[in-house]
């Protein structure tokens, strides 16, 4: 990690030995060189190590509001070349889960996805999605942010009975709200790419391909996957429609469904129980083939 004039090393690995819980920080840049040092913290002129608790091993950093940010699992420690210190029992699962957007940096853990703005606890944005956090594998999380949207990418995952494929969570940042999307393939990296101006999302799957994804904004919208040729679904969920009192028998005889640009969507229903979260499989209702 680079913060201000030096470069920092975390969960070291010299002289045949492995250090996790260690941070290295080379010397200052001089004449387009640094140099490193072992032993002692840094100085205003050298280098030196810093050290988490010897039980931790360092899983990612940050440089952000000035500062640099060292995870643990299990905490978060923070240094301004001045003062060492930890500060918070939230820790980080995978350093690639670690962005910032604005005044926010965000990352994931086991415990759900966190936010803070440089001051006080971190709060966890998670809950709408905690369950896809909670049934995959936050050490291999990983996440990117473009257009404003912080994109984690939970591989497979099955939750209330459904599975999702290749699954992204992305969170829109301005307005507070998650959404899921699946992938054809198993994505292994994200990156942001700057295509003259316009940000874009690479994506690196198993397949040992690179995927550029799509956007609204784009002249020629693309409704596939372009290596496999796999069209694009989506698939949304609307609140329960609640029948009052469960001791009467009620029927539903008639669903009017009315839609801006239905573009073939295709309705499902299903009961749900409150104690079993799911009590029948989705069933088909029929699908808009006109729009308003």
């Amino acid at each position: 990690v680079r913060y201000r004039d030096r470069l920092y090393v975390l969960n070291c690995y010299y002289g045949a030995t492995a250090y996790p819980y260690r941070i290295a920080a080379s010397s200052p840049v001089s004449a387009g060189a640094i140099t490193w040092s072992t032993s002692g913290a840094p100085t205003s002129t050298t280098g030196g190590i810093l050290d988490v608790d010897y039980g931790e091993e360092i899983t990612g950093g940050r440089e952000m509001w000035d500062r640099l940010w060292i995870f643990t699992e299990f905490r978060m420690w923070c240094y301004d070349q001045s003062q060492w210190k930890h500060l918070y029992d939230v820790g980080c699962s995978n350093h690639r889960t670690i962005q910032s957007s604005g005044q926010y940096m965000i990352w994931a853990n086991g415990d759900g996805v966190w936010r803070s703005a440089g001051g006080g606890q971190p709060e966890n944005i998670g809950g709408p999605v905690i369950d896809f956090i909670k049934k995959g594998t936050p050490r291999n999380f990983f996440a990117t942010v473009v257009d404003e949207e912080y994109r984690l990418y939970v591989g497979t995952v099955t939750v209330n009975g459904m599975t999702y494929t290749n699954c992204e969570l992305p969170f829109n940042i301005p307005t507070n709200t998650w959404r899921t999307r699946e992938y054809a393939n198993n994505m292994t990296a994200y990156a942001r790419y700057n295509n003259s101006g316009v940000m874009q999302q690479y994506m690196g799957a198993t397949s040992g391909e690179v995927f550029a994804k799509g956007k609204h904004t784009d002249s020629t919208l693309i409704s596939y996957d372009g290596a496999s040729t796999v069209a694009i679904h989506s698939n949304f969920e609307l609140a329960p429609v609640w029948l009052g009192s469960m001791n009467l028998e009620k029927r539903i005889k008639q669903i009017t469904a009315i839609a801006d640009r239905a573009q073939g969507v295709k309705l499902s229903a299903r009961v749900v129980d409150r104690n079993l979260s799911v009590l029948t499989p989705y069933k088909p209702l029929g699908q808009l083939v006109k729009y308003v």
